[in-house]
């Protein structure tokens, strides 16, 4: 009991110094990105658990709706990698303008083609 106590104690140190080392030493720009991150995983959980409990019946706009979360998800992940000041050495500035605009787009045209997908569900029932 007492090694389960100190290996308890052990991993909540590891984690305090996880979340005080990303507090001081993350900018504010990746932070918001986490943020959003997170929020889309959690958008993408709620509705896999509506479609599992509630409504189950049109099957394509579940489809398009995790699918939506799911690739700004990875869109986000990939701009904050380029982004991160760690990287610099791998991406320079004009590379991370580049992203920026690459994210924008792929963003857009995503949202367009959730959309149409929608559209064309909604016009064959």
């Amino acid at each position: 009991l007492r090694n389960i106590k100190q290996r308890f104690l052990e991993q909540e140190g590891i984690v305090h110094s996880f979340i005080e080392s990303y507090k001081a030493n993350t900018p504010h720009k990746l932070k918001m990105m986490d943020s959003f991150i997170a929020f889309t995983a959690i958008l993408v959980v709620l509705q896999i658990g509506y479609y599992m409990i509630i409504a189950r019946h049109p099957f394509e706009a579940f489809l398009a709706g995790i699918f939506t979360p799911l690739g700004a998800m990875l869109f986000t992940i990939s701009l904050r990698v380029i982004i991160n000041p760690d990287n610099r050495e791998e991406y320079n500035t004009k590379r991370a303008i580049q992203a920026v605009a690459e994210y924008l787009i792929a963003f857009l045209i995503m949202c367009l083609c959730a959309l149409n997908y929608m559209r064309q569900i909604t016009s064959f029932q």
